[in-house]
């Protein structure tokens, strides 16, 4: 699974277990460390992906990025297909209280959508939706689009 995750269809590179990430908001970067490590574990990332997403989160929650810096952070780990890493990124911005918004799930379900991994896009709605982000139309059809194409 590591860099640019598992193949299509079933769900490979994607997270097992739970389908939400931890509802702590604002947890210090230091504290969250734990929550991070089995964030990436579960996506399948290396020791050194997962460094690279704590130290990289770490950083941020100084810098307090406007949600617009976020999505263009977002859009280079997708654009680059580090999808299991936009994933868990997405989990950890939130850990540690930074702006995740319905256009950044959006754009996770959209990756996931292209590799066939509609399993995932499911599991991406339900985190949007635990995490009090209210789904859009955009993601409506993201999920519907994605599970028209299952397999």
């Amino acid at each position: 699974a590591g860099r640019g995750g598992g193949g299509g269809g079933g769900g490979g590179g994607g997270f097992s277990g739970s389908s939400t990430f931890p509802a702590a908001p604002s947890l210090d970067p230091t504290q969250a460390g734990a929550a991070f490590r089995a964030m990436a574990e579960g996506a399948g990332l290396n020791h050194m992906q997962s460094l690279h997403l704590q130290h990289l989160v770490s950083k941020l929650s100084v810098m307090a990025p406007s949600k617009l810096e976020l999505r263009k952070l977002l859009q280079g780990f997708l654009s680059q297909e580090r999808v299991p890493e936009a994933h868990v990124l997405i989990g950890m911005l939130r850990l540690v209280g930074l702006p995740v918004d319905v256009v950044m799930y959006n754009l996770l379900m959209t990756a996931y959508k292209k590799r066939r991994q509609w399993q995932l896009v499911i599991q991406v709605m339900g985190q949007m939706q635990s995490s009090g982000t209210a789904p859009d139309i955009v993601s409506y059809n993201i999920l519907i689009d994605a599970c028209g194409k299952a397999q």
